[in-house]
Protein backbone atom coordinates (compact mmCIF):
# COMPACT_ATOMS: atom_id res chain seq x y z
CA UNK A 1 0.00 0.00 0.00
CA UNK A 2 2.87 2.36 0.78
CA UNK A 3 4.45 1.66 -2.62
CA UNK A 4 1.23 2.57 -4.44
CA UNK A 5 0.88 5.77 -2.43
CA UNK A 6 4.49 6.73 -3.20
CA UNK A 7 3.93 6.08 -6.91
CA UNK A 8 0.84 8.28 -7.01
CA UNK A 9 2.63 10.97 -5.00
CA UNK A 10 5.57 10.96 -7.40
CA UNK A 11 3.24 11.23 -10.42
CA UNK A 12 1.44 14.13 -8.76
CA UNK A 13 4.69 15.88 -7.91
CA UNK A 14 5.99 15.41 -11.47
CA UNK A 15 2.82 16.82 -13.00
CA UNK A 16 2.81 19.71 -10.54
CA UNK A 17 6.43 20.58 -11.23
CA UNK A 18 5.90 20.30 -14.98
CA UNK A 19 2.92 22.66 -14.87
CA UNK A 20 4.71 25.08 -12.55
CA UNK A 21 7.83 25.18 -14.72
CA UNK A 22 5.89 25.51 -17.95
CA UNK A 23 3.83 28.42 -16.63
CA UNK A 24 7.03 30.24 -15.63
CA UNK A 25 8.96 29.35 -18.80
CA UNK A 26 9.39 31.86 -21.59
CA UNK A 27 8.33 29.44 -24.32
CA UNK A 28 5.66 29.78 -26.94
CA UNK A 29 2.36 28.06 -26.29
CA UNK A 30 3.07 25.42 -28.93
CA UNK A 31 6.38 24.51 -27.23
CA UNK A 32 4.65 24.22 -23.87
CA UNK A 33 2.02 21.98 -25.43
CA UNK A 34 4.78 19.85 -26.94
CA UNK A 35 6.31 19.26 -23.50
CA UNK A 36 2.93 18.46 -21.94
CA UNK A 37 2.00 16.01 -24.70
CA UNK A 38 5.44 14.37 -24.55
CA UNK A 39 5.02 13.79 -20.84
CA UNK A 40 1.48 12.44 -21.21
CA UNK A 41 2.50 10.11 -24.04
CA UNK A 42 5.41 8.81 -21.97
CA UNK A 43 2.98 8.10 -19.12
CA UNK A 44 0.76 6.21 -21.56
CA UNK A 45 3.74 4.21 -22.84
CA UNK A 46 4.83 3.23 -19.34
CA UNK A 47 1.29 2.20 -18.39
CA UNK A 48 0.75 0.19 -21.56
CA UNK A 49 4.09 -1.60 -21.16
CA UNK A 50 3.36 -2.44 -17.52
CA UNK A 51 -0.07 -3.82 -18.37
CA UNK A 52 1.32 -5.92 -21.23
CA UNK A 53 3.99 -7.40 -18.95
CA UNK A 54 1.37 -8.12 -16.27
CA UNK A 55 -0.97 -9.78 -18.77
CA UNK A 56 1.82 -11.89 -20.30
CA UNK A 57 2.90 -13.02 -16.84
CA UNK A 58 -0.68 -13.97 -15.98
CA UNK A 59 -1.02 -15.88 -19.27
CA UNK A 60 2.26 -17.70 -18.66
CA UNK A 61 1.10 -18.67 -15.16
CA UNK A 62 -2.25 -19.93 -16.50
CA UNK A 63 -0.48 -22.05 -19.13
CA UNK A 64 1.73 -23.60 -16.45
CA UNK A 65 -1.30 -24.42 -14.31
CA UNK A 66 -3.16 -25.89 -17.29
CA UNK A 67 -0.19 -28.04 -18.34
CA UNK A 68 0.22 -29.27 -14.75
CA UNK A 69 -3.49 -30.16 -14.57
CA UNK A 70 -3.25 -31.92 -17.93
CA UNK A 71 -0.31 -34.03 -16.70
CA UNK A 72 -2.23 -34.97 -13.55
CA UNK A 73 -5.26 -35.98 -15.62
CA UNK A 74 -3.09 -38.13 -17.89
CA UNK A 75 -1.46 -39.83 -14.91
CA UNK A 76 -4.81 -40.54 -13.27
CA UNK A 77 -6.24 -41.93 -16.52
CA UNK A 78 -3.19 -44.22 -16.88
CA UNK A 79 -3.71 -45.48 -13.33
CA UNK A 80 -7.36 -46.20 -14.05
CA UNK A 81 -6.45 -48.10 -17.22
CA UNK A 82 -3.87 -50.19 -15.35
CA UNK A 83 -6.38 -51.18 -12.69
Amino acid sequence: MIYVALCWASVGICIGLLLFCLTNATLTLSEKGYYIMSFLLSLFGVTATQKNIRDLDHLRHQQEVNSHQHKLEEESSKKVQLD
